[in-house]
């Protein structure tokens, strides 16, 4: 899409979308301004259907909503002159909505996910470090936050929403950016934060007891880890071997990077056992 519109954002879902320029896409209808595209989706705690007239209002150029059920998904409906189109499972599709929107900006730099529960920070910062030393133009996204080596952007969260995710990469394209190391929190996985990115490797540091209070114990918190090997376009997979969990995911990932701390020596192994 040289131009933001609805109908090219579309074209997979609803081929007969109404044509509508967009500026902005955006969760948030406190934030929404003339000609953004607001997107109404059901979250955990609010439903943002609720708050389509106040998008309305302050003059929002088209709405993509959750859809009641699959009956009514594609459905073209107008509000005040406004189109709006109902899609089901909108969580699931966001990523890639947001992906189209923003020209699908992991196709167009290195993105290595890391995932685990402990060392995503300092494992994307290393790889961020050793990238720029080796001629990249690196960045950063996680905990600490995002932005360019040097200068990041402090975020609330360690994977932000699939349009945050895909509006940041952009940004980080737009800045000239060539390669990206990104914490991918559990909870990312799970809500389909990261679904539509292309990830050149993925890198699985560790499991320890955390985040149970979401996940209810270690089997579900372990499924959310490996849906970033199972679920999603991973790339090279590099798993630590001397983690048991990874050591798990290593007999199902047979052209995975094993990596061991054996003896206190860094080392590639091709045998995890």
């Amino acid at each position: 899409m040289a131009d933001r519109n609805l109908r090219d954002l579309l074209a997979p879902w609803v081929p007969d979308a109404p044509s509508r320029a967009l500026r902005e896409m955006t969760l948030d209808s406190r934030v929404a301004a003339a000609g953004d595209l607001f997107v109404a989706v059901v979250g955990h705690q609010a439903d943002g259907r609720r708050y389509i007239p106040q998008a309305i209002a302050q003059g929002v150029a088209a709405i993509i909503a959750e859809a009641k059920d699959e009956a009514t998904d594609g459905e073209i409906r107008e509000m005040h002159g406004v189109p709006v189109i109902y899609l089901s499972q909108l969580n699931e599709r966001l990523s890639a909505l947001a992906g189209r929107f923003y020209h699908e900006p992991s196709d167009n730099l290195r993105l290595v996910g890391v995932t685990g529960t402990n060392g995503k920070t300092t494992t994307t910062q290393l790889l961020a470090q050793w990238s720029q030393l080796l001629g990249e133009t690196s960045a950063v996204m996680g905990t600490v936050g995002n932005g360019l080596l040097g200068k990041v952007i402090p975020t609330e969260n360690t994977t932000g929403s699939a349009v945050d995710v895909q509006h940041e990469l952009a940004g980080l394209v737009d800045q000239g950016a060539t390669f990206c190391a990104m914490e991918v929190s559990s909870h990312g996985l799970v809500q389909h934060r990261v679904a539509a990115l292309k990830f050149a490797a993925s890198v699985f540091t560790n499991l320890s007891r955390d985040h149970l209070d979401y996940h209810g114990d270690m089997e579900h918190y372990e499924a959310a880890k490996w849906l970033l090997y199972s679920a999603h376009h991973c790339g090279q997979a590099i798993v630590n071997a001397d983690d048991e969990v990874g050591r798990r995911w290593l007999a199902k990932l047979p052209d995975a990077v094993a990596v061991s701390m054996e003896d206190h020596i860094i080392r590639t192994v091709t045998d995890a056992g």
